[in-house]
């Protein structure tokens, strides 16, 4: 019945937001320092003097893109220890400060596996306390909620920037402003500390700290063209904040440890260049956001069949232009991500960091609560764009999706004779 599919050629990659494939330029820096700038950054020899350069002008170019001092930013190996140095150096550092007390975390209810599976463990092993701030069916976080939550015991927030599997763009300088608002009228200087993983905002959305107002900021270099195992984090206060690696001044001791001169200097390049192209891109991609939409109501009306767009509308400010997330009725997600494999389409039905759990996907749990069951039966799958989709691969991706619905419903109708 599905036979058709294994005739496609030529594979169409729609997961970026899972990763990004590592940019030309980006490869052709990298080996520039592979080949030739392979000392050691911490000695005094002309050599090492030199590669040292390829850490401070990357630390420079992050530096102006978020519009901060580059003394601020922290290399990393990627998003995951961005996440842990904001989330467990706050944290460490507030117990050594208070060690009879035990610190009030708050995040959002869609965070990604780093932060609310890392929170959760602490939870479970009672070394802080939680509060889930709960989203609308946009997946939103509702302000006045996170208002009632904070406590005088609150150390750190965290709210992610953009949610990796359903594209929505939290309101962060709001939140930040009402941090603010908290400390001021509760006389409070320091906490609590306002963290946003900002990993899948940085190809479209302005990462300026002082606009958005937080105290720290996690990306990655997989999310932006960049190489795989490197990323960093801004620390507007790093006395705040243990470092997680100790045995070495690297870093100016926030990450002992020889620093990788090719991936910090092809973070920095690859962020340079998606920061160089965000309008042009955004514009782009917001053109086959509109005609995905068109395509998704030809299926509907053709096919009889319910397809639902999961988080803000397709067409909304508060959704970022590359992320399409659908669930369609009857069709198990998985399933559907196999169908379009064999047809040459790479999809997602989740964050790839999350493709173990066996459960819904916590995001599409949390976007439901309250909502009637009947969606329970609905496959879901999220197609990230990026920089080499065009409007041919949409038109093909969702005839064949088209095709295997109809497939389907084939099926099903024979069985059921």
């Amino acid at each position: 019945m599905f036979n058709f599919l294994l005739h496609k050629k030529r594979r169409i990659y729609l997961d970026h937001a899972s990763t990004t494939p590592l940019d030309p330029q980006v490869l052709f820096v990298m080996n520039t320092v592979y080949q030739n700038h392979y000392y050691n950054p911490e000695n005094w020899y002309k050599e090492s003097v030199i590669t040292n350069r390829y850490i401070t002008n990357a630390r420079k170019t992050v530096a102006d893109i978020l519009i901060t001092q580059h003394e601020k930013i922290v290399f990393t190996s990627g998003g995951t220890e961005s996440n842990h140095l904001a989330i467990l150096g706050a944290i460490y550092h507030y117990q050594l400060q208070y060690p009879e007390k035990i610190p009030h975390i708050i995040c959002s209810s869609i965070e990604h596996a780093s932060v609310l599976q890392l929170l959760q463990n602490l939870e479970t092993k009672k070394t802080i306390t939680l509060g889930i701030i709960p989203v609308d069916s946009n997946g939103i976080v509702d302000s006045d909620v996170l208002k009632k939550m904070i406590t005088s015991e609150t150390v750190l927030i965290c709210v992610m920037y953009v949610n990796n599997e359903i594209g929505s763009i939290q309101p962060i300088a709001e939140i930040a402003k009402l941090v603010r608002w908290y400390k001021k009228h509760h006389n409070q200087d320091t906490y609590p500390l306002f963290h946003t993983d900002a990993i899948q905002a940085a190809n479209y959305l302005d990462l300026s700290v002082t606009k958005l107002g937080v105290d720290s900021l996690s990306l990655s270099g997989s999310k932006i063209y960049g190489p795989k195992s490197s990323g960093c984090v801004y620390l507007k206060n790093p006395d705040l904040y243990t470092p997680l690696f100790i045995g070495g001044n690297q870093q100016s001791g926030m990450r002992a440890g020889t620093v990788d001169i090719a991936s910090v200097a092809g973070f920095a390049t690859a962020l340079q260049r998606v920061t160089n192209m965000r309008t042009t891109e955004k514009d782009r991609l917001r053109d086959l956001q509109q005609l995905a939409i068109s395509e998704i109501e030809k299926i509907k009306t053709k096919l009889g069949i319910d397809i639902i767009i999961n988080g803000p509308s397709l067409t909304a400010d508060d959704r970022i232009p590359n992320n399409i997330h659908i669930s369609i009725a009857g069709i198990d997600g998985e399933e559907l991500v196999i169908l379009l494999d064999h047809g040459g389409y790479c999809v997602s039905t989740r964050s790839a960091c999350s493709l173990d759990e066996q459960e819904e996907s916590h995001v599409i749990t949390a976007i439901r609560t309250g909502q009637p069951n009947q969606y329970r039966d609905y496959g879901a799958i999220r197609i990230t764009m990026g920089q080499t989709t065009n409007k041919r691969d949409i038109l093909n991706l969702f005839d064949t999706l088209s095709t295997i619905i109809k497939n389907k419903q084939a099926v099903i109708k024979q069985l059921a004779k």
